[in-house]
């Protein structure tokens, strides 16, 4: 059962927390840019039938108490500044629900997820070798930065550099921490998880990656 463990912000990240406005994608040099004006396969593999790309946004429906994630494997990325905007449709319950962007992307089973939750928090997860690893690499964490609530569009951006990973929300940094980059470039892609009741409705546009200024 997919569960969200909601807790404050531990002292711990608190001190790793940043202030201040951050520029979303700035690199001088754009590395990759979907526009999600159609399905493409050759980039993105055949597409589940719950995936949906219209009219310059994928549309993710997960089934019922699952979680879904799709990459796209043509383009590879060292060092990257990724930006996705992020958007809740509907969901039974906020508290189960969540969707994000992928990075640092080997394959289907390694692979990092930056995810937020419409009730104002978000999470860093990393899974290795098809397993969630525990804890979490940042447990879910309350932010102002996260907008509240349905058909609210979230601008994630992921800063990669060596081994230090920055996260920022909506254009707020909200915190900077070092792990374990794959050895060779990695891909993006995209996350989503449905509550319990029925299949949850999200939406993803504007995922762009440059380089890191």
């Amino acid at each position: 059962m997919l569960r969200m463990t909601i807790f404050a912000v531990s002292l711990a990240l608190a001190q790793w927390s940043l202030a201040g406005p951050a520029a979303a994608c700035t690199g001088e040099k754009i590395l990759f840019q979907e526009n999600f004006a159609a399905a493409d396969p050759v980039l993105w593999g055949s597409l589940p039938a719950h995936f949906q790309v219209r009219d310059g946004k994928v549309t993710v429906r997960p089934p019922a108490q699952s979680e879904t994630y799709q990459f796209e494997s043509g383009f590879a990325f060292e060092d990257a500044d990724i930006c996705l905007t992020v958007t809740l449709l509907e969901t039974t319950d906020p508290t189960n629900s969540f969707g994000g962007l992928l990075f640092w992307v080997k394959d289907k089973a390694n692979f990092y997820v930056l995810n937020v939750a419409s009730i104002g928090y978000y999470q860093v997860r990393r899974k290795i070798a098809g397993q969630w690893v525990a804890p979490e690499v940042i447990g879910w964490t309350q932010t102002k930065d996260v907008k509240q609530g349905p058909n609210q569009p979230n601008t994630v951006r992921v800063t990669l550099k060596g081994q230090s990973v920055a996260i920022a929300i909506n254009g707020n940094d909200v915190i900077r921490f070092r792990a374990q980059a794959p050895e060779a470039p990695s891909f993006v892609g995209l996350y989503a998880a449905s509550a319990e009741a029925k299949a949850d409705a999200w939406q993803f546009s504007n995922l762009k990656v440059t380089n890191v200024k």
